[in-house]
């Protein structure tokens, strides 16, 4: 084995010895199927207990009045924009609303280690965009500390949806032109039954969409699965650092992308196994046989929306 080779293999030993896998976490959302199912069998999340890692921060919720009282496991949901007496969906103390907060994150205590199928999450499209979460992970645990991951991250499109949504909709929303457009904010649920899992405990871990930064939910389901989800194996890698073990998750997710990124560059160094024989009086590489060429960078691309949601996310207009 040539040098290069035996130093990449190295490392990547190096990394499983600290329990991290080479192969980055799966940045990659999963689909949730093509369409919203109904509510299967029960839910477990019904008056459930739960707790707000960070505190709702959305202009409702900044009076003492907004206090949360179980209000996302109560069955009751506004099904409008705003309610008769006008009041908007986000401003109401029956809904729980976060801006600039990245992870929203959510933990449910089930009372018992039990069978999860799936979740549901009731939102809407407000004048300025989506409020329901872009990304999904939903981790399991059964003593609170110790989470794992029930399914990869789930990404949320307006197709999913409940009734669905067509994107050029929501992008008119995004552009705060939904009036021009004769269209009014509607309200949609989110439900998957792509898991197959078990826990007492649930964390809900949400990123914001990114044309708003805000979060805003008035309920949450937990669907109930099969008996022999009782049996299903968990993956390897437990997380217990933050409430819902957000703090490692996201640490795990950053080491495996640092990994991928410098396998990729050291691949990309070596180059494709050579002959000596055909490539005599090339240069020498430099140390360890890497050579000395710039090391690769990336990045996500980030892409900007028309309007800036940031004057909109703590005094959203017409209220």
């Amino acid at each position: 084995m040539s040098k290069p080779h035996r130093w990449i293999a190295a490392l990547s030993l190096s990394w499983l010895l600290l329990g991290v896998s080479c192969a980055p976490l799966s940045t990659e959302p999963a689909s949730s199927g093509s369409s919203t199912p109904a509510v299967r069998g029960v839910n477990l999340a019904a008056h459930a207990k739960y707790e707000c890692a960070s505190p709702p921060n959305y202009w409702g919720w900044k009076g003492p009045e907004h206090k949360d009282t179980g209000r996302l496991a109560d069955g009751r949901i506004l099904e409008s924009w705003a309610d008769p007496e006008g009041k908007h969906f986000y401003a109401l103390p029956s809904a729980a609303g976060w801006s600039e907060v990245k992870p929203v994150v959510i933990v449910f205590d089930l009372g018992m280690a039990r069978s999860i199928a799936g979740i549901g999450l009731h939102s809407l499209l407000s004048p300025w965009g989506p409020y329901w979460p872009a990304e999904i992970t939903v981790m399991v645990s059964d003593d609170n500390t110790h989470f794992q991951l029930a399914a990869p991250p789930l990404s949320v499109a307006p197709a999913q949806l409940s009734p669905p949504l067509r994107d050029d909709v929501v992008q008119a929303a995004i552009d705060r032109v939904l009036p021009q457009k004769g269209i009014e904010p509607t309200t949609h649920w989110y439900r998957t039954d792509q898991l197959a899992a078990r826990g007492r405990y649930v964390a809900l871990i949400l990123m914001p969409h990114p044309s708003t930064g805000v979060i805003v939910l008035d309920e949450v389901e937990i669907h109930e699965g099969r008996a022999d989800f009782q049996k299903a194996s968990r993956p390897k890698q437990v997380f217990a650092e933050g409430k819902g073990g957000v703090r490692s998750y996201q640490l795990y997710g950053a080491m495996g992308e640092r990994v991928s990124r410098d396998m990729a560059a050291l691949k990309e160094k070596i180059g494709p196994k050579r002959n000596p024989a055909r490539h005599a009086g090339e240069p020498v590489a430099g140390p360890g046989g890497l050579g000395n060429r710039a090391r690769p960078t990336t990045g996500a691309v980030h892409k900007e929306f028309p309007g800036d949601p940031a004057d909109q996310r703590s005094s959203p207009p017409g209220v």
